[in-house]
């Protein structure tokens, strides 16, 4: 089985191998998925190991990997700019920033793992989506449909 992650802020995940198709979730900046298949247009049916949603991304904005980190560092900042393979992009919070090399970041992260699962770290991730408009499919401070 093969292994994508995304290198874009934000991936549309679409319903069908389409830029016009419904857009049924998002993923994040190094975010993990499994290739369930790969189809004509140059889209990927994937599978996101985070949530387990399925549907199809554009491949330009993956890469393939043959391995799984165990850590996950996760961006804190409402925005945090990295830059990846010499090009600089803001990705928003949330965004995955141990699943990839050559990633420059200084910004502030957490070891998800490592962080205590509290009151105090759920309202401190709640208030990064204070204002947050509505999206459907959305899963980022951009815009969002829900949390999961």
């Amino acid at each position: 089985m093969s292994y994508v992650i995304c290198t874009v802020p934000v991936s549309p995940m679409r319903l069908l191998p389409s830029h016009v198709a419904e857009m049924v979730s998002q993923l994040l900046f190094g975010e993990t998925c499994r290739v369930l298949e790969t189809s004509s247009g140059g889209f990927l049916k994937l599978q996101c190991i985070h949530d387990g949603y399925v549907g199809y991304c554009s491949e330009s904005q993956f890469i393939a990997i043959d391995w799984l980190s165990d850590e996950t560092r996760l961006s804190t900042d409402w925005i945090s700019e990295i830059s990846f393979k010499g090009a600089l992009m803001k990705i928003p919070f949330g965004s995955i920033i141990s699943n990839l090399k050559d990633v420059g970041f200084e910004g502030r992260s957490i070891n998800i793992e490592r962080q205590p699962k509290n009151a105090e770290t759920l309202k401190q991730a709640i208030q990064m989506f204070i204002n947050t408009p509505y999206l459907w499919g959305g899963r980022s401070v951009f815009g969002t449909d829900h949390i999961g």
